[in-house]
């Protein structure tokens, strides 16, 4: 019965992952942003398409790529979770959102959403060079990056926050919960990489 029960929990914790699966988070972090706040006014074809190339070069891409990586080079994805194979992820991962941002500034997209574009990028550059000496959560990271701009969303666009922040942290609280359950990292990696991706947001954001 006990057996059963981890195995349930095991397949939450998963879950949990999965949904909350890094890759999402700048997806995600626009879909808010079109949303909540006044920006919900623009057409529809406009938001289409700035999500068209969200989703192109902060999911499809990269995760491609990394697909590819895996396969040529015979590492198991379990062995991503190995701090040392974690380079060329990132690397691929950083190029992809770098390109992503520099066609946002060519179609002249407005700053702001470059702003949190360049929130992923300097969360993810943190990360990586954290990585080479420490395995940080990059999961908790991603849901502080949301976390943060929604904040900074509040100061540019009021949209009401304190039900949306509190979803926000209730899901981070269940995410990091999660990847240590998994055993993937531990308590100090897990908030590392929450305020690791907080504080990035804010301050991309704020000086961009």
């Amino acid at each position: 019965m006990n057996m059963n029960k981890e195995k349930i929990l095991i397949l939450i914790c998963k879950g949990i992952s999965a949904i909350f699966n890094p890759f999402y988070a700048a997806l995600f972090s626009f879909a808010m942003m079109f949303i909540l706040t006044f920006l919900y006014i623009l057409p529809w074809q406009y938001k289409m398409f700035v999500l068209s190339i969200i989703l192109v070069f902060t999911i499809i891409i990269p995760m491609v790529s990394i697909w590819t990586y895996v396969k040529i080079n015979k590492v198991k994805i379990k062995g991503l979770s190995v701090k040392e194979n974690r380079a060329v992820p990132y690397v691929l991962t950083f190029i992809s959102y770098f390109f992503g941002f520099l066609l946002m500034r060519r179609l002249a997209i407005p700053s702001y959403m470059h702003g949190l574009l360049i929130a992923f990028l300097v969360t993810l550059s943190v990360s990586a060079i954290i990585n080479m000496k420490w395995k940080i959560c990059i999961h908790t990271a991603a849901i502080g990056v949301i976390t943060g701009a929604y904040v900074m969303f509040d100061k540019m666009f009021p949209i009401y926050p304190l039900t949306g922040l509190s979803i926000l942290i209730l899901v981070a609280g269940l995410l990091g919960t999660s990847r240590m359950i998994l055993r993937e990292h531990t308590l100090a990696q897990v908030i590392a990489g929450y305020f690791n991706g907080f504080v990035c947001a804010i301050a991309s954001i704020y000086l961009f």
